[in-house]
């Protein structure tokens, strides 16, 4: 491996850490259309910059969050099968009460 590649891999593991955190961490936490819109403009350049440095780890990065969230989805249907479940087998009370709170969020 010369220096160029490793430069290279190097700046797509950054660009990827970026990106992430932005979306997971940055994003979730803003209220505000202005600073949301500047938000999805700096991860936009992100992604045209990884595109333009690795046009491979572009795909891989893209593919590997679609698997997320697709995963996160199904996890989702899974808990809300078994919250369902639990409710069914729960008398009336407070954990019943929370159980259907639960519920409510998914």
């Amino acid at each position: 491996m010369n220096e160029q590649e490793l430069h290279t891999l190097l700046e797509v593991q950054y660009l990827i850490g970026r990106i992430d955190e932005l979306q997971t961490k940055a994003m979730p936490n803003i209220s505000n259309l202005h600073k949301s819109r500047m938000i999805d403009q700096r991860i936009e350049k992100y992604y045209n910059k990884l595109k333009k440095t690795s046009e491979i780890a572009y795909h891989m990065f893209s593919v590997e969050k679609k698997n997320r969230d697709v995963a996160k989805q199904k996890s989702k249907l899974e808990m809300k099968g078994l919250l369902e479940e639990c409710l069914a087998l729960l008398p009336s009370g407070p954990l019943y009460i929370k159980v259907k709170d639960e519920l409510k969020k998914f």
